[in-house]
């Protein structure tokens, strides 16, 4: 069963004892080398787990993973239902994380030579400050993408019924049409 053992979605403990807006240059930098070494078996195991391995159509694969991680986030131990509705629990926070590093490796598997992980350290007040986010893209309104929390913020729309399993093909679309 997918959510046996399903590890959690936790950074350095350091850090996470300290509100991310209060970290140094270092410490943001630091959960950034944190990320790019677990992303790779993160991605690994999320496939894996989905019964899925990689793919040269990006897009389509986008949808099919979709469509398996929508069918978990909709049931325990991903969600629980609350009096207003479902909510992410750790676990499926962290399966959201995942599908956003996927969007994220496909990006920069079709695009290497545009985009890159930087921290983003711009904009205190900003929901990105401090946080890693690929940085490459051509709008000058929106030239990053923290894969993660946008992932998480689909995943949380997926039990409001306001997104389908298409939010990640969709997600990689605009993101391909932006580079």
């Amino acid at each position: 069963m997918i959510s046996e053992g399903y590890p959690l979605f936790l950074g350095p403990e350091h850090l996470t004892l300290k509100a991310r807006e209060n970290w140094s240059a270092q410490e943001a930098k630091e959960n950034l080398e944190w990320l790019l070494g677990i992303s790779d078996a993160r991605v690994e195991g999320l496939l894996e787990r989905l019964g899925e391995s990689w793919s040269d159509d990006p897009s389509s694969h986008l949808g099919t993973v979709g469509k398996k991680a929508v069918a978990l986030l909709k049931k325990e131990p991903f969600s629980r239902q609350d009096p207003i509705g479902r909510s992410l629990t750790d676990i499926g926070l962290a399966l959201a994380a995942d599908l956003g590093l996927l969007v994220a490796k496909y990006l920069l598997r079709e695009h290497a030579a545009k985009l890159k992980w930087e921290v983003r350290r711009k904009g205190r007040r900003e929901f990105t400050f401090n946080l890693p986010v690929l940085t490459g893209f051509a709008n000058n309104h929106n030239d990053h993408l923290d894969p993660i929390g946008v992932s998480i913020s689909k995943s949380w729309a997926v039990l409001r019924g306001e997104r389908d399993f298409g939010a990640w093909e969709r997600l990689y679309q605009d993101c391909l049409r932006n580079v």
